[in-house]
């Protein structure tokens, strides 16, 4: 299975994403919604938090959380409960950028294979969201890990089976944080 990586951005603009992000393990679980109706980028990916994702983390991680959302406004129990998003508790944290931003530990990891580009995914993507996973840079800059095969049209998505069992084989890749880790290292 393949991973692609694109960079997550505009987290500032949506309070309490910067506590999430300032917080969040690496691995948690995001989903990819497209906006086609964006009015500054009909091909804008919007990423959200997935549903349960901030529940399921350990009671120190909640905590630690909870206390850098505060600057925002929010207490743990309203960060972990979420907002509801068609019926979901989650947070949107930002979107996938639509082009590398700028800064060395970026760019090195483009020449490392990360793709830069939202038009990669526009319109390939279902309207009801994907399933992807979060990961840092170096610098502490955040990503979207994504497993190629979820991506409309790639080779790997056509070859792939139903999409529970991606999902599944997905979720089971990385059984432990080590794995997770040493892949974002790649």
């Amino acid at each position: 299975m393949a991973i692609v990586q694109f960079p997550l951005v505009g987290g500032h603009f949506r309070p309490p994403a910067k506590a999430i992000l300032a917080k969040a393990p690496v691995g948690l679980a995001l989903v990819l919604v497209p906006e086609p109706t964006n009015a500054y980028d009909e091909k804008a990916v919007a990423v959200f938090t997935a549903e349960g994702a901030l529940q399921g983390l350990s009671p120190e991680q909640r905590q630690a959380m909870g206390i850098e959302a505060m600057g925002f406004g929010y207490d743990e129990a309203a960060l972990i409960a979420g907002y509801e998003q068609d019926g979901k508790g989650v947070w949107q944290v930002g979107y996938i950028a639509a082009k590398a931003p700028k800064g060395a530990a970026v760019q090195a990891a483009v020449k490392g294979g990360m793709l830069k580009l939202n038009d990669l995914l526009a319109g390939k993507l279902p309207a009801t969201g994907t399933e992807a996973r979060l990961a840092f840079l170096g610098d502490g800059s955040p990503l979207v890990m994504l497993d190629e095969s979820k991506i409309a049209g790639h080779p790997a998505g056509e070859q792939a089976d139903a999409e529970s069992a991606e999902d599944a084989e997905f979720e089971d890749e990385f059984e432990d944080e080590d794995e997770f880790e040493d892949e974002v290292d790649k």
